[in-house]
């Protein structure tokens, strides 16, 4: 453990997000410690809203649950693991030291190597190889670059975050966490514009017309269609407010759209 930084009664790290952060598992001075509560939303919020999670979040559809159900157990999961996270980083703001220091207390010095130290060790890589992977394909759809090469830079990336400690990563999760949450809502209704509702199947869209074909099962007459297209066009409407442009706004209020749905 590094000895700890002299008390000069001035921060030295303080609130700069471009120093490099001199504390790993030391013990925080007092004049150091500058987090809030508030601070820890956006760095849990946002560090949840990642590839690994996501496909975490689909797997319960693959489960046979249905959106009610899904977004209840990933609601309830989510609310446990944080209530548990709430109560243990109290000790952090006390004894002012990491929870894999304050681990020794009730296990002892080597007693915290397997349970604590290993396992967060091969967390911390298992999640960032995870994280590197997942992002660097996506990163390869959308430039035209070798695999290796993404993910030599989404390392690099990461790398230099946590060198640069506390601060940095605050910083960035802080505007990470709106950037995110708007690219997962989009992604959301993009998904749910592919399946669009359950038993239908997207066949054909035509452009020039404004017109989506499908494939509908278990449908027995032509009050069930009916009530299908309209089930289409209110989810079209909803789309449009998101993510329309001017004219589909303006030809939505007009009750001008939706009439070329099949």
């Amino acid at each position: 453990m590094s000895a700890e930084p002299p008390s000069t009664g001035e921060p030295v790290y303080g609130g700069a997000v471009t120093k490099v952060e001199p504390f790993g598992v030391d013990h925080i001075p007092d004049g150091e410690r500058h987090g809030k509560p508030g601070s820890q939303f956006f760095v849990w919020f946002a560090a949840n809203l990642n590839f690994p999670i996501m496909l975490l979040g689909f797997s319960a559809t693959t489960l046979g649950l249905g959106f009610g159900a899904a977004v209840t157990a990933i609601g309830t999961g989510a609310l446990a693991g944080a209530l548990l996270m709430a109560v243990m980083s109290r000790m952090g703001v006390r004894l002012g030291v990491p929870q894999q220091i304050q681990a020794r207390g009730p296990l002892g010095f080597f007693g915290n190597f397997i349970p604590v130290a290993y396992i967060n060790v091969f967390a911390g890589i298992g999640w960032a190889a995870v994280t590197v992977i997942l992002g660097t394909k996506a990163l390869t759809e959308l430039v035209p670059v070798p695999f290796w090469l993404g993910a030599l830079v989404l390392t690099a990336v990461q790398l230099v975050v946590a060198v640069y400690g506390y601060n940095m990563i605050h910083y960035l999760e802080r505007i990470l966490a709106f950037v995110l949450l708007a690219l997962f809502l989009l992604i959301t209704v993009v998904g749910h514009i592919v399946s669009l509702i359950p038993g239908s199947l997207v066949v054909e869209v035509d452009r020039r017309t404004a017109t989506i074909y499908f494939h509908v099962i278990d449908v027995n007459d032509e009050a069930e269609v009916r009530k299908f297209q309209d089930g289409v066009r209110k989810i079209e409407d909803l789309v449009i407010r998101v993510m329309g442009t001017k004219e589909s706004h303006r030809a939505l209020k007009a009750g001008q759209l939706g009439e070329g749905t099949s």
